[in-house]
């Protein structure tokens, strides 16, 4: 009887010391089988991240030069303002009136300044301006048109008016102050 009893404290040893040993390591096994699924999941976001580039590419591969060429200039990856001022300036001139009073706020103090839409604002930086511009009503409407079709982004918040004491040939001329954006891509 006895030997059945120290047969049977041994066996229970045994698994007491088994269960002490393994059951860290069954814990360890399930954690790494956690981590096997989430490095799963990952790996599956991965590749589906890594078709969509790849079909973006292709897209982006589609993409005539010309086009990327005008959407650069649309959309600049830095605040260029003599180059805009030129096109500005330009776009005057072909109505025969000059801009005035030309105020442009840095984009950098702009990015310290007030929270914006943080979806828009994480690739796009909008660059305040403000300019006057005297001309006739019909000359006025004419000039915005062509800001409007012209390839740079120009978005146009507020626009004020006043009448000015000369006449034009036939038609009253006003003196306009315009509030608007011009935008640029962060890097």
């Amino acid at each position: 009887m006895n030997k059945n009893i120290l047969g049977i404290l041994f066996l229970l040893s045994a698994f007491a010391i088994t269960m002490v040993w393994t059951k860290p390591m069954w814990e360890e096994l399930k954690i790494k089988k956690e981590d096997k699924s989430a490095l799963e999941a990952t790996r599956k976001r991965f590749e589906e991240l890594s078709k969509k580039l790849e079909e973006l590419r292709i897209k982006y591969a589609s993409i005539s030069d010309k086009d990327k060429k005008n959407l650069r200039e649309m959309m600049p990856s830095k605040v260029d303002y003599p180059i805009f001022l030129m096109n500005l300036d330009s776009i005057a001139s072909a109505r025969n009136t000059r801009i005035k009073q030309i105020s442009i706020q840095d984009a950098k103090t702009v990015s310290s300044g007030q929270p914006e839409n943080k979806a828009a604002s994480s690739v796009f930086e909008p660059v305040p301006l403000s300019f006057s511009i005297s001309a006739s009503y019909d000359t006025f409407k004419n000039f915005l048109s062509d800001l409007e079709k012209n390839r740079r982004l120009i978005d146009v918040d507020s626009i004020s008016f006043s009448s000015s004491d000369k006449k034009d040939a036939k038609e009253q001329v006003y003196n306009f102050s315009i509030k608007a954006n011009i935008y640029w891509k962060k890097p």
